[in-house]
């Protein structure tokens, strides 16, 4: 276990990661965001742990083989098929045991000093068909202070590893050491072919130069089996052992653990913010996309008012010519009452009438006329109002194109219905009008 507040800086600093790692914790809560809380409370419990070295690649790169090399003893299991299905914590025990600590998680001892204070983590490849162990491998990746990743000299840097490298320095933020194992399986020109392949590659893909150590895990083991230390020196183990071991220090494995889960939850905010930022934008566009779509709503209502008051004209000049024709009707006849009875029949007058105050424009005509124009305008512009909303959907928002036509039939009958209904109350109006017995009305006269 570290000691962090050891040195005056680490004592400073401590307090300040534990209260931001609390904050984030009720924060993640309050959001309703379960996942994260977790996380947050893993690395803050993980604070006051061993130093966690992950080592990760993909299944046949040799991570469980490096391990063993390392610690001289066959302690994990290995193979040339996806063997690790579970992540598996090497510490510190007086001897070598393994035991199940949770879901997919064990514990194995072995008495090496340098796991007193830390933790070797071995993962499920990356790369494995059994989508389980990948993911098992990227669920604890934030625990970890810096990443050991295990690349074969036989095939180096995959798509799948550029991927999770990506997914490492991307998203975690974490510090990666790059190691290149089965360098018993090229020559020294071809290895250093490889070493600048990957620096190149993870310059121009992942934006980092990556520290890369070369090792032959498979003649590290060997070699410490059967102790045969011109093998042992071939295989280059001294000098991942010296780096891991020894070259990070107390002080520099303090600063990876106290700078790990800022870093990452950096990232994490980062994203939010710039989620939150798309958010509000789009708010902002639909807002401004809303103003044009009611701004040619009102401009159609206003295109209705002013076809209404057409209408209503025409209506009023309907009777007004009505209105003419019984002025003139009666100021010719009615005024004269004496004369005309004296000089012209009832059936004169009743014969004039229809043709002076009906004649060739009839009334009743005219408003059928302009009650049918009424109700093809209404429902015309209905269905006018329907595509417009229709089209702002579909352009602005989006939309379910088989619902779209589903609301189409919808709207196919809703417009039929709409005409009738509208067709009707407008003739219910001129009801009164329909209903005037011209026969009688002259009679009466």
């Amino acid at each position: 276990m570290l000691n962090i507040t050891t040195k005056a800086k680490h004592r400073d600093i401590y307090p300040e990661v534990v209260n931001l790692l609390d904050n984030s914790k009720k924060f993640f809560e309050r959001i309703g965001t379960a996942d994260m809380e977790k996380k947050v409370v893993e690395m803050r419990s993980q604070l006051d742990e061993p130093f966690y070295l992950l080592v990760a690649g993909e299944y046949n790169s040799g991570k469980s083989s490096f391990i063993n090399a390392m610690c001289g003893e066959h302690v994990l299991a290995d193979g040339p098929t996806p063997t690790t299905n579970r992540i598996t914590l090497l510490t510190y025990g007086d001897k070598v045991e393994t035991k199940e600590i949770g879901d997919h998680l064990c514990q194995a001892t072995y008495p090496m000093d340098a796991l007193r204070d830390v933790t070797l983590v071995d993962t499920p490849g990356t790369n494995s068909i059994i989508v389980e162990h990948a993911a098992l491998t990227e669920s604890f990746v934030h625990r970890a202070e810096l990443v050991l990743f295990v690349t074969s000299a036989d095939h180096p840097f995959t798509e799948s590893e550029r991927q999770f490298l990506q997914f490492l320095k991307g998203k975690w933020g974490r510090k990666v050491l790059f190691v290149l194992n089965k360098i018993d399986l090229k020559t020294q020109e071809e290895l250093d072919e490889i070493v600048t392949f990957l620096e190149k590659n993870c310059y121009r893909l992942l934006g980092f130069e990556p520290k890369i150590l070369s090792v032959s895990a498979k003649e590290a083991y060997k070699a410490k089996v059967e102790g045969d230390e011109t093998l042992l020196q071939k295989s280059r183990i001294a000098e991942v052992e010296a780096f891991v071991f020894d070259k990070l220090d107390m002080d520099t494995k303090i600063d990876f653990k106290l700078v790990s889960p800022l870093k990452y939850l950096f990232n994490v905010f980062s994203e939010l913010q710039q989620n939150l930022n798309e958010k509000v934008n789009k708010c902002n566009t639909d807002i401004k996309s809303i103003e044009r779509f009611e701004t040619r709503l009102k401009n159609k209502k206003q295109d209705m008012r002013e076809y209404t008051v057409k209408y209503k004209d025409e209506i009023k000049l309907v009777f007004a010519r009505l209105k003419e024709k019984l002025d003139n009707f009666l100021n010719s006849y009615v005024t004269m009452k004496s004369v005309i009875l004296s000089k012209v029949g009832r059936e004169k007058i009743n014969e004039r009438f229809k043709r002076e105050v009906y004649g060739l424009l009839n009334p009743q005509t005219d408003l059928d006329r302009i009650i049918d124009d009424v109700v093809d305008y209404v429902a015309r512009n209905n269905r006018s109002l329907w595509d417009l909303a229709r089209d702002h959907i579909e352009k602005e928002v989006g939309y379910d194109r088989r619902a779209g036509s589903i609301l189409d039939g919808h709207a196919e009958r809703h417009y039929d219905d709409r005409k009738h209904d509208i067709e009707v109350a407008l003739k219910a109006r001129s009801k009164e009008f329909r209903e005037l017995d011209i026969e009688r009305e002259s009679e009466r006269l």
